[in-house]
């Protein structure tokens, strides 16, 4: 079976506290599917 994950809803903390990631933009994309396969691993542990 392959995993999967959908966000509603990211952050990351940044210098000045947590930064939202804006999930509709090129960027906020890449940086989801750069993380996709951690964030899986952090919850099925």
């Amino acid at each position: 079976m392959t995993a999967a994950i959908s966000f509603s809803h990211a952050e990351f903390m940044g210098s000045d506290g947590w930064v939202e990631i804006d999930l509709e933009s090129d960027c906020g994309r890449s940086i989801l599917s750069r993380i996709e396969a951690d964030v899986i691993l952090h919850l099925r542990s």
